[in-house]
């Protein structure tokens, strides 16, 4: 079996049926078919998720597993945007989509993978792509961490151990980020760390105090990454910057840790004409209160994370709805509900029901034009609120 011959096939029958094709396999001998139609499926899987490379046939992905971690084309180009100095090294390459990015920004960059296959695919790939500044280094960084300098160093750990299982704590990521963390900002002037979105902000920031940012990434209000900057030295305060890119659309809003700490929650005395949900990087972030600050809008409850105001507010992060009407909450209403509303998009914040008893107990039927948020408003009153999108 030839890999040249291999990825020709896979380019030539990019369109076809795939099972099919594994049926038809002992009619190409030397064709590796499986490998055919990984690189098939694996190119139909970045379609939306990275646009240049798949518009590019000749990339070679050297497994499907390496198409699902990969930063998605627009969050790389993000983190492009981040880095400091002329010089870059990412210690964890994988598939290369950062370091892609990375080299349209620095000077030189330098790609580690362990793997000989991802090494191979990164070369050519980087070729294809016309990066010309990225040199490829098939090896464990840890192996030579000590000669490792860059002005910006880069990793993005495992976060997966055994039987897939999600990992969330900083040492339990591979490599364990927090026994390198002292090494790898000597050995450079920024040092930007990917993490799960899912991992506590306030234990990342005791396990490595020097981080002096964090930027919460969503993408079409789905939180992606976090990723971590740190420093030499403790640092004085904390930078969060929530982002989400929805299409052309980006909302951006940066809060400091210092300010939500000194700011103190003033909850709406009644719902007025607008209610806000802001969007997963801000709710990920936990800063509330500065929200409310920032954009002049005021908490509905405690822990509710909703806000309303009396005029609508222009480029709030998050969804905006008009409030038709506030209904106290009820066995009543549950058993009626279903007369006032065939369908509905409901969500819960704070709330004793989740969506599906909801549903289960109303009988309402999902999608259509409106809104029922079931929540409870301070002083603790359990409530739904009818709302139309904005």
């Amino acid at each position: 079996m030839s890999i040249k011959e291999t990825y020709r096939f896979a380019k030539e029958y990019q369109d076809s049926d795939t099972d099919k094709l594994l049926l038809k396999s002992k009619n190409y001998p030397e064709v590796d078919m499986r490998r055919a139609v990984m690189q098939i499926l694996s190119r139909r899987a970045v379609k939306e998720k990275l646009p240049t490379w798949y518009c590019n046939n000749e990339i070679r992905y050297p497994s499907k597993l390496s198409t699902e971690q990969c930063s998605s084309e627009i969050t790389a180009k993000y983190k492009a945007s981040l880095i400091t100095g002329t010089t870059l090294s990412d210690l964890t390459g994988g598939l290369g989509v950062d370091c892609w990015a990375f080299s349209m920004k620095a000077k030189q960059v330098k790609y580690y993978e362990r793997y000989e296959e991802y090494c191979s695919a990164a070369e050519h790939n980087f070729k294809a792509l016309g990066c010309m500044n990225i040199t490829i280094h098939n090896c464990d960084f840890r192996d030579i961490i000590d000669s490792i300098n860059a002005d910006t160093i880069y990793i993005d750990p495992a976060r997966r151990g055994e039987n897939s299982q999600r990992l969330f704590s900083l040492q339990e990521y591979e490599p364990n980020v927090v026994e390198l963390k002292n090494t790898l900002l000597d050995a450079s002037s920024l040092l930007i760390i990917k993490v799960s979105p899912m991992a506590d902000i306030t234990a990342i920031c005791q396990e490595i105090p020097e981080i002096f940012e964090i930027d919460i990434v969503s993408v079409k209000n789905e939180c992606k990454e976090l990723l971590l900057l740190a420093h030499k030295g403790i640092a004085d305060d904390l930078k969060v910057v929530t982002l989400n890119f929805d299409g052309n659309r980006e909302q951006r809003v940066e809060f400091m840790r210092s300010t939500e700490g000194e700011l103190t929650n003033d909850y709406a005395k009644e719902i007025e004409e607008y209610l806000y949900e802001p969007n997963s990087s801000v709710m990920k972030s936990g800063y509330f209160k500065s929200i409310s600050s920032i954009f002049g809008v005021k908490p509905i409850g405690r822990n509710s994370h909703l806000f309303t105001s009396g005029n609508r507010v222009e480029n709030f992060p998050g969804r905006v709805f008009r409030i038709k009407r506030v209904i106290d909450f009820s066995s009543k209403w549950l058993k009626g509900a279903k007369k006032e509303f065939s369908k509905a998009n409901i969500a819960v914040r704070n709330f004793p029901l989740s969506v599906a008893e909801i549903r289960k107990a109303t009988k309402i039927g999902d999608g259509g034009d409106v809104y029922l948020f079931a929540t409870t408003i301070n002083p603790g009153k359990k409530v739904i609120i009818e709302c139309c999108k904005e």
